[in-house]
């Protein structure tokens, strides 16, 4: 097929699967890159595919489902009572279950006038099953970026469980934070399900 003869700016020719845009400034035909394009052919569903449905069990080991909960406001405190940093909950899917327990603790910063101690916590409901003791001390008004931990928890239950990340500052003398400045990141808790 010819181009025409007295094109205006910008007109467009194509011929077969290639296109022309007639450029009048300099009077001449610029061929135009055709972009990509991805066909989709959605194949239809075999007879032997399987659709998944609440009741199919998975072998042991497979992640079943995932939850998460995150903070990241300042939290100051100047006494040795424990404090909730962060909340997930779950409801298992199977009692036999187990849950991959982990917790990370940012923007922690001891008092200003001496060191500080700080347990870090995971608690099942209101179980404590692990906690961090003596293991974390923070030298006076010093920020550290974070501290993680982290529990398998078998609870042998199907009903919902609300995992928390605590702490508590048993060793201080002054206001201690976590999560300073509200600018050091999120404090996670992340629940992991696992076929038992």
């Amino acid at each position: 097929m010819a181009f025409p003869a007295s094109p205006s700016n910008n007109d467009v020719h194509k011929e077969g699967n290639r296109a022309f845009v007639y450029d009048s400034a300099l009077g001449v035909w610029d061929q135009v890159r055709e972009s990509d394009s991805l066909v989709v052919d959605f194949l239809p569903m075999r007879a032997d595919t399987t659709v998944l449905t609440p009741s199919d069990t998975f072998p042991a080991g497979h992640v079943l489902q995932v939850v998460n909960g995150q903070y990241n406001t300042q939290i100051g405190k100047n006494d040795t009572a424990e404090f909730s940093i962060a909340t997930a909950t779950i409801t298992p899917t199977n009692s036999s279950s187990k849950f991959l327990v982990k917790g990370v603790v940012m923007g922690v910063q001891a008092g200003t006038t001496t060191s500080a101690r700080l347990n870090i916590y995971l608690k099942r409901d209101s179980t404590i099953i692990n906690n961090s003791g003596a293991n974390f001390w923070i030298a006076i008004d010093y920020r550290q970026g974070g501290f993680a931990i982290e529990k398998m928890d078998r609870p042998g239950t199907a009903s919902a469980i609300t995992y928390a990340l605590a702490g508590g500052w048993p060793t201080h003398s002054s206001v201690s934070y976590v999560n300073k400045d509200g600018n050091s990141g999120y404090s996670t808790i992340s629940v992991m399900e696992i076929a038992g």
